[in-house]
Order: C-alpha cells, then sequence, then structure tokens
C-alpha cells in the first residue's frame, strides 16, 4: 500500500510541475509567474525530486533549441531566486547547494550533453549570484575541480563554459591560482577561437594575466583581437603598461588589416585612454614617448583628431603663432601638423578652416627660428610647411632662405638626431626653389660650404645676402 500511496504522491507533484514547465518553455515572458506558481510548491516533499527529473529534460539535449534555452534560463534564474531570497539559501541543505552539487555530480557523464548542460548552468547560476553570495567552501572546491577537469574536455562547447564557470572561481591575485592559471592556458593555446574569446572574456586582469592578456592583441583571429582591445580598454588603466607596451598595442591594433580591430584599438584610445587622461590628447600622446615612437605618435594623434575633433584651447585658431605664445611641445605640434593636414586634404569648409588658422609667412619663419634649440619640434613644423600657401613669391624665397640656413647649420646638421630634420629641411628647399637648377645649386653650395670651413665667411655672406634680399622683398 506504501509504494502505490508514493507513486500517487509522485504523480500528483509531476502533475502541478509539468504545466509550469510547459509554459516556462513556450514564453520568457510567462517566467515570472511561473516563478511564483513554482516556488509555492516547495513545500511538498517531492518538490526536490521532481524538480531534478525536469532538469533532466534538459540536460539531455545538446542541440541549442529555442524552447530548452527558455526552459534552462528560467531553472537557473529560480535557483538563484531562491538562493538569494530563501532563510536556508546560505546554507549547506539549500536549494542552491543541492541543485549545484547535484550538477557537480554530472560533469563527468559520458554523454557529451549533460557534460554540456551542466557546465553551462552551473556557469549561468554563479555568474547571476549576487558579489556576497555564501557558498561552502566544500562546494567550492568541487566545482572548482569539475570545472577544471572540463577544461579539458574534447568538445569545445563544453571547454567554453567551463571557462565561463571558472570567472566566479578564480582569484587572479593570487599566486598559482589554478583557475587563473587554466583560464591562461585556455586563452594563450585552446584550438577553439570561440573557448579563446571566452576565456579573454572572462580572465581577470592582474601581474600575472596581463602579458597573456596583452598577446590575445595579435590573436590570428581578428574577432580574439578586437575584444582584447575592447577588454585591455575597459577594464585597464593604461597606467598599467609601459611605454613598450602601449606603443606595441597602438601599432599592432591602427595597422591590423581588419577594419573592426582598428575601430576597436581607436574606441580604446579616444573613449578610455583619453578619459583617463581628462580628454587632454598632448597628455596621452606624451604617454608614448613621441620622440623615440614618432610613427605610433603620428597614428594615435590621427586617431584622437578623427571626426573633426578639436585641438586643444591653446593650439585652436592663430593661438600657438603669437609671439607671445609659450614654444610648442612635440606633442602639441604633432597635433597641429595631423590637423592641418586633414584639413588640407578635406573638403572646401575645411580649406577655409585651415586658411584661419594659418599664420603668415613671416610669422612663421619667426616660430621656426624660436623653435631652432627643439629639433623634433622644428622638424614637426617643417613638415606643417606643406599646409602653406606657397604661391607667393616673396615667401617662397624666405622659406627658401630659412631651409639653406638650417642645412648649413653645423650644429644641426651634425646632431645624432639630426639626420630627419636634415630630410625635412631639404624637402621645404627643394619646395621652395623657382626650378631644379636652382635647388641642386643652392644644395651644391651648401656642400662645397660644410666641406670647406675655407670658404665658410663667403658662404655665410652668401646666406646674409640671400636672407636680406628675401626680407626686401617681402
Amino acid at each position: 500500500a506504501g509504494a502505490p500511496a508514493a507513486l500517487n504522491a509522485a504523480g500528483m507533484a509531476m502533475a502541478k510541475m509539468n504545466p509550469i514547465f510547459a509554459e516556462a518553455q513556450r514564453s520568457v515572458a510567462a517566467h515570472k509567474k511561473c516563478a511564483s506558481a513554482l516556488a509555492a510548491l516547495r513545500d511538498d516533499p517531492r518538490f526536490r525530486e521532481e524538480l531534478l527529473k525536469c532538469a533532466n529534460c534538459v540536460l539531455l539535449v545538446y542541440k541549442r533549441e529555442p524552447a530548452v534555452e527558455r526552459l534552462m534560463q528560467f531553472l537557473v534564474s529560480f535557483v538563484q531566486a531562491e538562493g538569494a531570497n530563501s532563510s536556508e539559501g546560505a546554507e549547506e541543505d539549500g536549494l542552491l547547494h543541492f541543485f549545484l552539487d547535484y550538477l557537480v555530480r554530472h560533469h563527468e557523464c559520458k554523454d557529451k550533453a549533460v557534460r554540456f548542460r551542466a557546465t553551462q548552468m552551473i556557469g549561468l547560476i554563479m555568474d547571476g549570484l549576487p558579489e556576497d553570495a555564501e557558498l561552502s567552501d566544500e562546494l567550492l572546491d568541487e566545482m572548482q575541480t569539475a570545472m577544471l577537469s572540463r577544461c579539458q574536455d574534447k568538445i569545445p562547447l563544453v571547454r567554453l563554459h567551463a571557462a565561463h564557470a571558472l570567472h566566479r572561481l578564480q582569484v587572479p591575485t593570487e599566486e598559482n591560482d589554478l583557475a587563473t592559471e587554466m583560464l591562461i592556458r585556455l586563452m594563450s593555446s585552446d584550438t577553439s577561437a570561440d573557448v579563446r574569446l571566452t576565456a579573454l572574456k572572462t580572465i581577470g586582469l592582474s601581474r600575472s594575466t596581463l602579458p597573456p592578456t596583452l598577446e590575445r592583441a595579435r590573436d590570428i583571429k581578428p574577432e580574439i583581437r578586437k575584444a582584447a582591445y575592447g577588454v585591455i580598454g575597459s577594464r585597464l588603466d593604461p597606467k598599467w603598461l609601459s611605454i613598450k607596451q602601449r606603443v606595441s598595442l597602438l601599432r599592432d591594433g591602427l595597422r591590423d588589416r581588419d577594419e573592426a580591430v582598428r575601430q576597436a584599438c581607436g574606441e580604446m584610445l579616444r573613449a578610455h585612454w583619453l578619459r583617463k587622461a581628462d580628454g587632454k590628447a598632448v597628455a596621452v600622446l606624451v604617454t608614448l614617448a613621441a620622440e623615440q615612437h614618432a610613427d605610433v605618435a603620428e597614428l594615435a594623434a590621427t586617431e584622437l583628431l578623427r571626426d573633426n575633433a578639436e585641438l586643444p584651447a591653446g593650439l585652436a585658431g592663430l593661438a600657438p603663432w603669437r609671439e607671445e605664445a609659450p614654444l610648442l611641445k612635440l606633442e602639441e605640434a604633432l597635433l597641429l601638423r595631423v590637423k592641418y593636414e586633414g584639413l588640407a586634404n578635406g573638403k572646401a569648409n575645411a580649406r577655409a578652416q585651415l586658411d584661419a588658422c594659418l599664420p603668415d609667412v613671416p610669422t612663421f619663419v619667426g616660430r621656426l627660428r624660436a623653435h631652432a634649440g627643439e629639433p623634433s619640434v622644428l622638424r614637426e613644423l617643417l613638415r606643417l610647411v606643406r599646409s602653406l600657401d606657397l604661391a607667393e613669391e616673396a615667401g617662397r624665397r624666405m622659406l627658401s632662405a630659412h631651409a639653406a640656413e638650417l642645412l648649413g647649420s653645423v650644429e644641426i646638421t651634425a646632431r645624432p638626431d639630426g639626420g630627419a630634420l636634415v630630410s625635412e629641411a631639404m624637402q621645404l628647399l627643394r619646395a621652395t626653389s623657382d626650378s631644379e637648377l636652382s635647388f641642386v645649386r643652392t644644395v651644391t653650395e651648401l656642400i662645397s660650404e660644410l666641406h670647406d670651413p675655407l670658404k665658410a665667411d663667403d658662404a655665410a655672406a652668401a646666406t646674409a645676402a640671400a636672407a636680406a634680399a628675401a626680407a626686401a622683398a617681402a
């Protein structure tokens, strides 16, 4: 008589649960109502047993069917809510512990569907628990052991969800943390791009996890490179990075062959690094050591001025060309040059903006002379000449005379870093010479002057006379 009674009780419990789960798998909108109806049955002595039978229906399905996904979502949210709200939620005999323990005991099942769904639900439940949720140390150890094992599963989908489950089980700041070490391994060397991507998004950042995280910016898959820049930008203060690391990230990202990766790197620079620098583009360029890494600094400046972004107040309009203006820093000169080049290559209204910012040639030459002791700044200013209007002959002669003066200065040409400045001065001289013959003649005279000290006085006099003639013509 006892057995039929028990069966009858079980049948009654299932009869009450079946409609609830049937409705839950049809629509997410019904989950709140279904959760209330299911909670009303929790005092039934066979509640947990019958709940697991319903859970088994999910565990046995490997295919990602919408109805199964909705049912799994309902189960996960119900267990989370019971763990958070029930007076026994933090106790070892609570429903949360009971359900997690059941899933852990099935993580080694031969059926790949059971391994997949058990691992998936463990990760989702753990991910949705509040930060102050309490679980027994024994259960946490069992879950970690189970998920570490599943991270080596032959099925990529199981490894993916095991990596996700380790998110709340890792202690990245702790030396030799097993969960963190596993996530590093998955992120760095798993054969599945999806697993590497999940591990990248899951791993906590610390001194030990930073280098392998930065390496993902050079992953063979563009979606992982893109995600790496998103993670680094949103979760990492650039102060944690060395100059070499910052430069490497920007060089690889802003030159990446994939457009989405370039956009992600640009977003990291503009939305995160610029914000950390209080919106000061110059401060961002300073962190890149612009003098030593000119190519990357130019890439960064171009990105920072993207979408017609405004220059800092001290560089706007004619402010940097006034006689009383302070000397420019390299980063400021770089921003000016990149901005002017962008306007010069833009539409008609952009050219009008440029004309409003450009100084006249005498003023510009005066600023060149003021920066004679700063070769790196002077180099940027010489490159900026390409944006000037060189239609007037008097202006061309003045610039040509100044270029010749720079090329004839031993102090400049003999500097270890003088090569780049000589190259820019030579290009300026070529652009402002009246003809090819005039350019060759001037260069020949300069070479003769530098190699024959006995004629230095004559060459100096000739240069002075040329400058005086240019001034008189102006």
